[in-house]
């Protein structure tokens, strides 16, 4: 395992909330997490499942479910960090990691999104949510798809910011 700081392995292009909570959370994990056999694209699985369960959440009618859903959604964001940094850690980045991360955060967004506007429904009966939230949904498949042919066809990466 490579001995890198944290400034070694943190992205140039994180915002402040990123870069000072969830970066702050996810250091000391991934530091953990690289002295042991689990690889990057385990912790993306994990992080996966983890949104699934937040979105799950973030559905249902009750007060303490949807907190049990931020809850989740924030580790989800923290184990996210944490796939890209034990990779560095490690060396072993790959050009698939950084795809599955990529579509594994699409999807999670995307949850996100049907998580919140099933949770308003479901809370307040007005059909208003589901229909934007569908929307929103929708669409964000929609950009999704556009914003993978141009990484494929263009920038050759799966990041946007290359």
């Amino acid at each position: 395992m490579a001995d890198l700081k944290y400034e070694q392995i943190r992205s140039s292009d994180e915002g402040w909330i990123n870069g000072w909570i969830n970066r702050t959370l996810s250091y000391p994990l991934s530091l953990q997490i690289a002295k042991t056999g689990v690889t990057p694209n385990q912790i993306t699985w994990l992080s996966l499942i983890v949104t699934i369960f937040g979105a799950y959440g973030l559905a249902q009618p009750t007060y303490w479910m949807r907190c049990a859903g931020v809850v989740l959604i924030q580790l989800a964001v923290v184990l996210d960090g944490c796939d890209g940094q034990v990779a560095r850690l490690k060396g072993c980045s790959s050009r698939f990691g950084a795809w599955f991360d990529t579509i594994v955060d699409d999807i999670g967004n995307i949850l996100l999104l049907g998580g919140l506007a099933v949770g308003l429904w479901q809370t307040t009966a007005d059909s208003l949510y589901l229909t934007v939230g569908s929307v929103m949904a929708f669409e964000a498949v929609g950009v999704t798809f556009f914003i993978y042919h141009y990484l494929i066809t263009q920038a050759q990466s799966a990041r946007s910011q290359d």
